[in-house]
């Protein structure tokens, strides 16, 4: 039998952190609710639509997250948004929703500018080692059969007039000859077949793939987790930064792992990414060098938010560039008996629920 509240109200307090949660505070708790967007609220709205239930949003911008917590602890607020992370420590003081969420923690840092130096090695880039190689022996052949009908002409006692190597790269170079329309019917299909077979590779895929390597700038090196550590420990302009009273950055402190230790060895704290971002972008080039540590999503969002000449870099999404991974959900009073029956709906919709916090997630982009 299906779960029904009949209209029971629920206090949520939240904490805006995009692209979980964003709410913007109105005495009305009517339009309050109408302004919330994120992935979580979302999430609620889809459970209140289907339990029928009601739900009040309570602000807790202007507490740490220990005070969000205690909230829910205390029963103040049933329960909590802002892209909670899910530790053994927090599930003994109140439960959690089924997660919804894997987060990467992972590194941002000012793009540096890049002087490029080209090099003959950027001309002969474009081509493996085979390519060059072909290329070289089909030019070869073409003096060889240059020869080879010189050798046919004198047999016959013809008088010749022309150079096949000659023709050929003129015709290569989109030049008019004379000389090709002397030439007899197997030297021309020779000579058509050459420059076609030539000019598709040079013309068509070389040209392409050499300005293609001019154009694009050139990658940053730092890509992964193990580089970013080695720049840290190398480099003392580097400082980090990781936001204030999150268990996420007390993992990082307190780790034994060499990466983790490099990477914290001069952190400073912020209240949020965006404060980081700030320092990153208003920082002198001869002065200290910033770097963010936090959850990849939201750098990542952040990042798009930012119109500025100056660039943000986070590293590429793969397993070498994130610390660690871990579970976001929602954290609820422990005396909330029907957190099974929330849970049960959500792994048996898995596909439904996140198709449509996957849309409401990409209209913030």
């Amino acid at each position: 039998m299906k779960l029904d509240f009949r209209q029971k109200p629920f206090t949520v307090g939240y904490k805006n952190s995009l692209p979980f949660v964003n709410i913007i505070d109105h005495s009305d708790p009517l339009m309050r609710k109408q302004s919330a967007h994120g992935i979580e609220p979302r999430l609620l709205f889809t459970l209140e639509s289907y339990f029928n239930f009601t739900i009040e949003y309570n602000d807790y911008n202007n507490k740490t997250w220990n005070g969000l917590y205690t909230g829910i602890e205390q029963g103040e607020i049933d329960f909590g948004i802002g892209g909670t992370m899910m530790t053994s420590e927090r599930n003994e003081k109140f439960h959690f929703l089924y997660p919804h969420f894997l987060e990467r923690v992972t590194f941002a840092i000012l793009r540096p500018h890049s002087h490029v130096n080209r090099s003959l090695r950027d001309m002969i880039a474009p081509f493996d080692n085979i390519v060059w190689i072909c290329l070289i022996l089909l030019f070869v052949s073409i003096f060889l059969l240059n020869h080879l009908f010189r050798y046919d002409y004198r047999k016959q006692q013809t008088n010749h007039h022309h150079n096949l190597v000659w023709i050929f790269v003129q015709q290569l170079l989109r030049q008019p000859n004379h000389y090709f329309r002397l030439l007899n019917f197997s030297m021309k299909i020779t000579t058509i077949v050459c420059i076609f077979m030539i000019g598709i590779v040079l013309t068509n895929v070389y040209i392409g793939n050499l300005c293609s390597r001019l154009t694009l700038p050139p990658n940053i090196d730092l890509d992964t987790i193990e580089k970013f550590a080695e720049e840290c420990r190398t480099n003392d302009k580097i400082i980090t930064m990781g936001i204030a009273h999150t268990h996420m950055n007390e993992i990082i402190q307190t780790s034994e792992i060499a990466t983790f230790h490099a990477a914290s060895k001069r952190m400073i704290y912020v209240n949020s990414v965006m404060d980081g971002y700030e320092k990153i972008l208003n920082i002198n080039d001869n002065e200290k060098q910033y770097a963010m540590i936090g959850p990849r999503e939201r750098l990542h969002y952040r990042q798009l938010q930012i119109n500025n000449g100056k660039s943000i870099y986070v590293p590429p999404n793969n397993g070498d560039s994130h610390f660690f991974t871990m579970y976001i959900a929602i954290p609820v009073h422990r005396t909330f008996v029907d957190r099974h029956t929330f849970d049960t709906l959500y792994v048996f919709s898995d596909c439904f629920f996140k198709t449509r916090i996957s849309q409401h997630y990409f209209l913030f982009f």
